[in-house]
């Protein structure tokens, strides 16, 4: 398997970006069972940004921020660090750091919150179609389980830690005690769409207007098309079908601009041990394996003074 996939990044002449990594002696079947996990969910239904600026009464100074060269919510304290999912439940990791983000930017301190608690209850609530434990997900149905069951209320990572083991992997039981108000870290009063299925270049200058506005968001990705598994570090230029199959879900922290080349910025969630210290660069501009099609995020709507 190991020489296969060496063959396999070999065959892709002149991408500085791929080589060997901790994944290159899975097969693509075992890193998708293991480090992906997207399901998009079609029924799934928001409406889109209203215009306001949620991360305005923290950063004041981005109220007239427009297009910039270069922005970054990790430089901005808006980010956790890097963590490591275990099994299909980058769903999960995805729409707790969205989370975390809208919970900071409102005047909270930066907390990690509970991957385990959606892995662990979210299928028992809305069902297998929605979350399927270690078997996938969409961020957006874990918003709406949320705010359906828990008045958008979520635990922090600490009262509820992740315990998905990295050998045979599954959920663990639901602990239903912890799901109350009094012991939820977070809340969420709803989501929108920053981007959905637009694509292209308007759904990225949707995406590239909102960031300073709003804070990171998640995305959809065509994790296989894109070779994320043979990632190692620079900016990807990966070749997706026109029609990209978006099988894993990131969190959009900055944009920039590098020998020319603009890029998106994204958290992941593989470990440090992945690409750039845990992050992704890809492409600005060209909708790279769909990274505008499915772009959603969280809100919260009272401000907790600081």
């Amino acid at each position: 398997v190991f020489h296969e996939n060496r063959r396999k990044v070999a065959a892709v002449v002149g991408d500085p970006t791929l080589g060997v990594t901790k994944f290159s002696d899975l097969t693509e079947d075992e890193f998708a069972d293991r480090f992906l996990g997207l399901r998009p969910n079609p029924a799934s239904s928001s409406g889109f940004w209203d215009g306001a600026c949620t991360a305005c009464k923290r950063f004041p100074e981005h109220r007239h921020l427009g297009e910039t060269d270069s922005f970054d919510w990790t430089a901005k304290g808006a980010v956790t660090p890097i963590k490591t999912q275990h099994c299909g439940d980058c769903y999960a990791f995805a729409s707790a750091a969205d989370i975390e983000g809208a919970w900071f930017l409102a005047g909270h301190d930066l907390t990690s919150l509970s991957e385990e608690q959606i892995v662990d209850c979210c299928w028992l609530d809305a069902g297998l179609l929605q979350c399927a434990g270690c078997s996938g997900g969409d961020p957006n149905d874990v918003f709406n389980w949320l705010l359906k069951n828990y008045s958008g209320g979520i635990c922090s990572e600490a009262s509820y830690p992740y315990t998905v083991p990295t050998a045979h992997p599954a959920p663990g039981a639901c602990q239903r005690a912890e799901l109350k108000n009094a012991t939820f870290a977070a809340h969420i009063d709803g989501w929108y769409w920053v981007s959905h299925h637009s694509g292209g270049a308007d759904g990225e200058k949707n995406m590239t207007a909102q960031l300073p506005q709003v804070g990171p968001f998640s995305i959809g990705f065509d994790a296989k098309d894109a070779n994320l598994q043979h990632y190692t570090g620079g900016i990807a230029r990966p070749t997706c079908k026109q029609d990209p199959v978006l099988t894993h879900a990131m969190l959009v922290v900055g944009y920039g601009t590098e020998d020319g080349v603009p890029y998106w910025r994204l958290k992941n969630s593989y470990g440090t041990d992945f690409g750039e210290d845990g992050y992704y660069r890809v492409v600005r501009g060209e909708n790279a394996c769909g990274i505008a099609n499915l772009v959603a995020h969280s809100y919260v709507n009272h401000y907790h003074n600081v």
